[in-house]
């Protein structure tokens, strides 16, 4: 009796042993926890385990930026410290399917100097602060100014630009030496020697009436990089000076804004969508991973005035405006003009997990992933696409073509290859403008 009772014991024990040995290995899930470290401050999550604010600051303390995230992982609101000045650089705000809704601007001393509007993604108007307590007021639509306005301290006008497109007529309206009004129109299309007051962001009238002849410098410069990870994006050095306007040796706003480059950024940010919407749309990284690539053409530069030609048109308006010339013209002219083409294509990741080698994996995937949209080759695999879909991914091709100003996500390399095709067609852009004093 014994011997069978422990006969029995022995095969039960056997029996759970040799059914163990059968189960499969249990394999650990990877770890997608977003956890705040040194620099990064996560303050909230959403149910699926993103971000949904945070804080970033820098080794010394000082906050770099704030951010709230919608739940799908693009951006809601942020404010852009200045690391120099400690004071609020930007701030934007963006709906749920990454459409710009309204930004501020604030000079090195935190003073608010240009707010910008958005509608259905265009912007809609753009309000600038003059540092002589005016104001230059621009309503646009389907991307084209249609009015600018400067309105004094106390909200009286003082000068308006009103836009008729169909009849190529810009019709100015503004205050006389004498405080009377002036009247007068000015074609749309002749923009060589079109008068700006430059520190006004505000374009006036032609200083020769188009009585000029338009020449046409061949440049033909291409510059590219390929899709490479980068830590950030400076609009100065990824996108350029793009179609801004800007004038030589500028001392106000050199002196208002503390350099060179800040003056580039504040005009790229106020006089071009593509520079402006790079700038708003990728204002950090997160964990200093972003991948950027570009295609820039340059196809000439367009300008029309001799020196002698011009000072005769010049000599001509100052005697017949006399006082009144800069409020006619304003304080600089356009001298010449570049067109070209520009294309970027920006790859971004959002809530990456803290884990080391998963976040290493994961980028990794991404950039092969990138480069089969762009290439058609080497597709990554059903499981890597299902890891890369726990994190926000998305890649964009942006140019300052007719493609959407807020850029066109590729899914796919077919999608990659339509956009190659309306690019190919594309017309050339005004990529640069120069003004020159009076």
């Amino acid at each position: 009796m014994r011997i069978f009772t422990l006969s029995l014991c022995l095969f039960v024990i056997v029996s759970i042993i040799g059914c163990n040995s059968d189960e499969p290995e249990m394999i650990e899930e990877p770890s997608f926890e977003i956890e705040s470290d040194e620099l990064f401050t996560v303050l909230e999550k959403y149910e699926n385990g993103w971000i949904k604010s945070a804080v970033k600051t820098t080794l010394s303390g000082a906050t770099e930026y704030e951010v709230t995230y919608h739940e799908n992982g693009y951006l809601s609101t942020y404010k852009v410290y200045s690391i120099n000045s400690g004071h609020v650089e930007f701030e934007h705000g963006r709906n749920d399917v990454n459409l710009p809704l309204s930004s501020s601007y604030y000079d090195v001393d935190g003073e608010l100097f240009a707010t910008l509007e958005y509608s259905s993604g265009e912007l809609v108007t753009k309000e600038l602060i003059n540092s002589d307590n005016t104001k230059t007021i621009s309503n646009y639509k389907s991307g084209r100014v249609f009015t600018q306005e400067k309105l004094d301290s106390d909200g009286s006008s003082i000068a308006k630009v009103e836009y008729d497109y169909s009849n190529d007529l810009k019709t100015l309206t503004t205050k006389s030496a004498d405080g009377g009004l002036i009247m007068m129109t000015s074609s749309i299309d002749d923009f060589i020697a079109t008068g700006f007051n430059y520190n006004d962001d505000f374009q006036l009238l032609n200083v020769t009436e188009g009585n000029y002849e338009l020449w046409f410098q061949s440049i033909e410069s291409v510059s590219t990089s390929s899709i490479n990870q980068q830590k950030s994006i400076d609009p100065l050095v990824s996108v350029g000076v793009s179609s801004l306007v800007y004038a030589e040796n500028d001392p106000e706003f050199v002196e208002s804004f503390g350099s060179t480059n800040e003056v580039l950024t504040i005009k790229g940010t106020l006089n071009d969508g593509l520079f402006r919407s790079i700038r708003e749309q990728y204002p950090f990284t997160e964990k200093d991973v972003v991948f950027v690539g570009k295609s820039n053409f340059i196809e000439g530069e367009y300008f029309g005035l001799t020196t002698y030609v011009f000072e005769d048109f010049l000599e001509e308006k100052k005697e017949e405006f006399g006082d009144n010339f800069n409020a006619v013209f304003g304080t600089h002219f356009v001298n010449s003009y570049f067109t070209g083409l520009f294309v970027y294509y920006i790859g971004t990741l959002r809530n990456l997990p803290s884990d080391d080698d998963l976040r290493d994996e994961i980028i990794d995937i991404a950039e092969r992933h990138i480069d089969w949209i762009t290439t058609g080759s080497d597709p990554i695999s059903g499981d890597e696409l299902d890891l890369l879909s726990n994190v926000f991914f998305e890649f964009k091709v942006h140019s300052n073509s007719a493609i959407d100003e807020n850029g066109l996500i590729l899914n796919d390399h077919d999608e990659y290859e339509t956009a190659i095709r309306q690019l190919e067609i594309a017309e050339m852009q005004i990529v640069q403008t120069q003004l020159v004093n009076f």
